[in-house]
């Protein structure tokens, strides 16, 4: 398929700003992200403020940040810094697979293999 839209990017998230402009982005997906549950380390994951205010720049009015997780941790940090940082939240779930989103939900590979081990997704989607 040609989806001149839709772009891949593998690099250091930290420098995102170098790849869009302003006003540019109509979604974001995060999925099964790091968690950094280590101490010190939440700064460095991609629901910390200092990231999405980045992502907020390249955001259009009206986008959204879609995000799925299999950590409770990461996600109940990830609904206060998404909180904090002005976003609406909407689709919120700790049970995806069971929810009324799962209809239009498509299942990564690590999606699934958490799935089959009985561990519960969360997901949310938050406007801008």
């Amino acid at each position: 398929m040609e989806l001149p839209n839709l772009f891949f990017i593998r690099g250091d998230a930290g420098l995102i700003e170098n790849y869009f402009d302003e006003d540019e982005i109509d979604r974001i997906f995060l999925n099964f992200s790091d968690p950094w549950t280590r101490q010190n380390k939440p700064k460095r994951r991609l629901t910390y403020r200092a990231f999405l205010e980045k992502y907020k720049v390249m955001m259009k009015k009206g986008s959204s940040i879609c995000f799925k997780t299999d950590n409770d941790d990461l996600f109940d940090f990830s609904l206060e810094e998404f909180k904090e940082c002005g976003f609406e939240l909407t689709e919120v779930t700790r049970d995806l697979h069971n929810s009324e989103y799962e209809k239009d939900n498509i299942r990564t590979e690590f999606e699934q293999k958490f799935a089959d081990q009985g561990i519960t997704i969360k997901r949310v989607v938050a406007l801008y």
